[in-house]
């Protein structure tokens, strides 16, 4: 009886071994690798959150983000979901106890223990493929990293624009102030007939509206920004940045060579090592398992113990896991087509990304250094010009809306241009300024 207590005693010892792991998170790639990002924990208490006030750097912006936003963590628990997965994968299966007792009149007692044991050493590729299976949700929280670090840099770009669209509205509202005062002088010394003043101040009227519709962007902007990091309205006062602030591209050769750091891509790498392990395992599969019995039968009428081995195996005669076999084939072609369609998206993604950073640099350069000085010139000709009763006010109001049209669309160029910097950073994993002066160095 001792020595079946104590083979019982090894089995549950053995069964509820396995090996530990914890959660697997990947390395990030170059982009604002600095940031740090919290990672949930079961023990972690809930976090106040920062809303923050005076002016917004995006640094700061983005380590709110990483910090307080909430898709985030949750995608991080895929993580720790993953591990938990990866440790159940290691475990052995359970023993099975069973007690029999029988024929009342002449009792008979068995107590019985089996246990499953794997002669095709599927164990290993289990572990491996839940390996696996950690690595990808590893990758996946990498990109997940990445896009909300691009969402809020984005976010943060538009409140910018935002403020730069508000302080040119607030511009053109006293430049048409000024000319409707100016027509109304002229008006009441008889120079020009009183429907130029009516015309002014339908102008005037108009950009007053364009006035609140500034403001009604910026606050939403704002908000906007704000809720990324966890907050229904935002405190701070305005965001710190110059959308000026641009530089010539690399070349798009050198931009595509960092395109393998993607996460996306490497998440690919294990899903495909996945797959390939799991036709292994249904390979492996077609190997009989053996259930090893062993326990103890008593009867009370001969008042003796016997002690009893038995050996069960399955026969493959009829399933033999082919069609499990050639299903896992079809994962591992299915699957490298698809990382092969995602590397093309990826690539054709960067490659539009590049071209309009290219374009909206030449454009911003454009305005910069022609465009915008060409219509500020015209626009204080003809204001002196009307002053001086050379022109009428049709061409001063022309000639002020063709200002406005032209600060606005640069802004808007502006903008689209750190919209592609944004996005190619995101599919490449790291800043362009870098890139920019290791291309530089190589040159020199």
């Amino acid at each position: 009886m001792i020595r079946l207590y104590y083979l019982m005693y090894l089995l549950v010892s053995i069964s509820i071994a396995g090996c530990g792991s914890s959660p697997m998170w990947s390395p990030p790639r170059p982009l604002h690798d600095d940031i740090s990002v919290v990672m949930p924990t079961s023990a972690q208490p809930d976090e106040i959150l920062e809303n923050p006030s005076g002016d917004l750097t995006l640094r700061h912006t983005l380590s709110l983000v990483m910090r307080q936003n909430s898709h985030l963590k949750a995608a991080a628990w895929d993580v720790h979901i993953a591990a938990t997965q990866q440790r159940g994968a290691a475990l052995l299966p359970n023993p099975e106890l069973e007690i029999e007792y029988e024929n009342f009149d002449e009792p008979e007692t068995s107590i019985s223990l089996s246990q499953i044991v794997d002669l095709g050493f599927k164990r290993f590729p289990i572990t491996k493929a839940a390996r696996y299976g950690s690595e990808m949700a590893a990758w996946s929280f990498e990109a997940e990293r990445i896009a909300l670090l691009t969402e809020a840099t984005q976010a943060f770009i538009d409140v910018l624009t935002a403020q730069e669209h508000l302080a040119l509205a607030q511009e053109m509202t006293q430049i048409a102030d000024r000319v409707h005062a100016m027509t109304m002088g002229r008006v009441q010394a008889g120079h020009v007939s009183p429907i130029e003043e009516s015309r002014a101040d339908v102008e005037r009227s108009l950009v007053q509206l364009d006035l609140e519709q500034a403001r009604t962007d910026l606050t939403a902007s704002r908000n906007y920004l704000a809720s990324l990091w966890g907050s229904l309205s935002a405190e701070f006062d305005k965001v710190s940045g110059d959308l000026n602030k641009i530089t010539e591209p690399p070349s798009m050769e050198t931009v595509m060579a960092r395109l393998p750091q993607n996460p996306e891509l490497i998440r690919w790498i294990a899903d495909i090592q996945q797959r390939k392990t799991m036709l292994t395992l249904e390979k492996l599969a077609r190997l009989p398992e053996i259930t090893l019995t062993g326990g103890m039968k008593r009867a009370d009428e001969l008042e003796d113990d016997v002690f009893f081995v038995g050996v069960g195996l399955e026969i493959p005669l009829f399933n033999r896991n082919q069609a499990a076999i050639q299903e896992a084939g079809y994962h591992v072609r299915q699957g490298e087509f698809e990382r092969q369609s995602a590397e093309t998206a990826l690539k054709m993604a960067l490659i539009n990304g590049c071209n309009q950073l290219q374009q909206t640099y030449d454009a911003s350069q454009a305005f910069r250094t022609r465009i915008i000085l060409s219509a500020e010139n015209s626009f204080e000709a003809i204001d002196e010009g009307y002053q001086a009763g050379e022109f009428s006010l049709l061409d001063l109001l022309d000639a002020e809306q063709t200002l406005a049209d032209v600060r606005t669309k640069y802004l808007d160029t502006l903008t689209d241009y750190h919209y592609a910097l944004i996005k190619v950073e995101q599919l490449i994993g790291q800043k362009l300024f870098v890139i920019k002066t290791e291309e530089k160095t190589e040159e020199n």
